[in-house]
């Protein structure tokens, strides 16, 4: 994990959001704390970390498998541009009771 940290130019110190499939609860937590409890971590079950910007993720499977995403896994413009044609359509039709809104 720390090669992979070093190449992908992550800082030890950025915050990320742990997801454990054995707590409701996300984690939050330094990379440093991450690599300092990975073996209690990732020994409980599948966890996946993440940070703000969505551009990476770490996906550790419960059998010991570690897999890394990187590079615009979303996208915003999309869902911006969609909603955007919502909020229109409400403007040119008040009275219209969209099921999404």
């Amino acid at each position: 994990m720390k090669k992979w940290l070093y190449n992908r130019g992550i800082p030890f110190g950025n915050w990320v959001f742990v997801l454990c499939d054995t707590n409701s609860q996300p984690l939050l937590m330094t990379w440093k704390m991450v690599l300092k409890y990975a073996h209690d971590l990732f020994a409980i079950g599948d966890t996946l970390v993440f940070d703000q910007t969505l551009n990476w993720c770490l996906f550790n499977y419960h059998e010991g498998q570690l897999s890394y995403g990187k590079d615009a896994m979303y996208d915003p413009t999309a869902v911006d541009t969609y909603m955007k044609e919502l909020n229109e359509r409400k403007k040119k039709f008040p009275q219209f009771k969209h099921p999404f809104m």
